[in-house]
């Protein structure tokens, strides 16, 4: 009997158990996500930070995985030091910015200053820099922070209390704003020899691992690299004659592709998406502008011809991805075009974009417009509507990317003196 009981126990829970296990009426169906949905690249070489790098990620897509919310007010400013670089967020809410003491036609000092969330001078880092540009600073994982010195012809590492960790010597001179990190450390920066760009490869304990030479290599101020999803090829920004974009394997050291009959107008930041696509702007042999989507094989996957004068599309409004796998881009009008190269929307602007176009994890991007010296910035959402228009009181009319925090928006200004925080 106690054996016939347990039989019959057992058939009854697993009957039970068969019953819940196949009724899935209570289970929400999975989120539909559309075509082209950009997963997270996991980047362990990389701080844990809204902001560790020019345009956020080695991928350039300007696009941070936090939000924030804009009311639209100046929380600070501050006009002491000459802007040379773009800005990067700690994960303790530090902001780094590369400045100059003193601008001049001469060198002069400058160095990496970091300062608090509200505006205090937390330390300064100083050495000899070049008065228009260095590199932006690359915040890794450990905290350490790379940052060239033009003048100098030096790479540093500095920690995050401000006390040097390394120095090299490179015999190059770096002004690019975005240099790379890749998955493991290593640091890729385009280094100017006199006469042509090396692609220079350094070690995070500051040894100088390869180079690459091509005399059709740009690192101009404000341009930079990206990296694909899988850490092993780098993309960098063709000269004035072309081609518009190299890929370079850097496992082998060598060029594997090269795209483009000449590039459009300066030169910029490819964008990699997680697919490992790759977006550009070129010229082509018709001497049209187009933005270009290439296979990891450097083949067209498809192209879209701006209708605005796009020899003014330049690294001063850098395009960027959407978490959709739309790409925001424009001039004197914004536009979104999505994942299969199809226009999604337009909006004409009452200004011009003067900086690149930064997404927070909502969608809504920001960029700064300018127009008879007088500059304002825009939050767009993800459908083209402006939510809001904030006056800079500024005339300046270039600034570097805007950099997003969990606390608000950092603004700094192209070879000028303004530094502007929105809260």
């Amino acid at each position: 009997m106690k054996t016939k009981t347990i039989k019959v126990l057992t058939f009854f829970f697993m009957s039970l158990f068969l019953l819940y296990s196949c009724d899935s009426s209570t289970d929400p169906p999975p989120e539909e996500k559309p075509p082209g949905y950009q997963e997270d690249v996991p980047w362990p070489s990389l701080a844990d930070s809204p902001w560790p790098m020019y345009r956020c990620d080695p991928q350039g897509t300007g696009r941070t995985n936090y939000l924030i919310n804009l009311t639209g007010t100046i929380n600070w400013k501050i006009d002491s030091f000459y802007v040379a670089s773009g800005a990067a967020i700690t994960e303790d809410s530090t902001i780094l910015i590369g400045t100059n003491d003193i601008f001049s036609p001469n060198y002069a000092e400058g160095g990496l200053i970091a300062l608090k969330s509200d505006g205090n001078i937390k330390w300064k880092f100083s050495f000899k820099n070049y008065a228009k540009g260095i590199s932006s600073p690359v915040i890794a994982n450990d905290g350490t922070i790379y940052i060239s010195s033009t003048h100098e012809r030096k790479f540093y590492a500095i920690n995050p209390d401000g006390s040097k960790k390394w120095e090299l010597y490179i015999d190059a001179m770096i002004i690019q704003s975005g240099i790379c990190i890749g998955k493991d450390g290593t640091l890729f920066a385009l280094g100017w020899k006199g006469d042509f760009f090396d692609l220079l490869a350094i070690s995070p304990n500051g040894e100088l691992l390869w180079t690459l030479s091509d005399e059709r290599f740009s690192g101009e101020t404000l341009n930079g690299m990206s990296l694909s999803p899988d850490g092993k090829t780098l993309y960098i920004p063709g000269g004035h004659d072309g081609p518009a974009v190299f890929a370079v394997d850097i496992e082998n050291h060598e060029i594997i592709w090269e795209f483009g009959e000449e590039r459009a107008t300066i030169s910029a930041i490819p964008i990699v998406d997680s697919d490992g696509n790759v977006y550009i702007f070129a010229k082509n042999n018709q001497n049209q502008g187009l933005l270009y989507s290439l296979n990891l094989a450097g083949e067209i996957r498809w192209e879209y011809i701006l209708d605005d004068p796009w020899s003014f599309v330049s690294s001063f409004n850098l395009f960027a991805l959407s978490k959709d796998g739309d790409i925001i881009l424009g001039h004197d009008k914004l536009y979104c075009i999505n994942y299969q190269g199809e226009l999604k929307w337009k909006v004409q602007l009452e200004k011009t974009i003067a900086s690149p176009i930064t997404i927070d994890n909502s969608g809504n991007c920001y960029f700064v417009v300018e127009e008879n010296n007088v500059a304002d910035l825009l939050m767009v959402d993800n459908s083209g509507n402006i939510l809001q228009s904030i006056p800079l009181e500024s005339n300046d009319f270039s600034w570097y990317s805007p950099t997003i925090t969990d606390f608000g928006i950092l603004l700094n200004s192209y070879n000028s003196k303004q530094i502007v925080f929105i809260r």
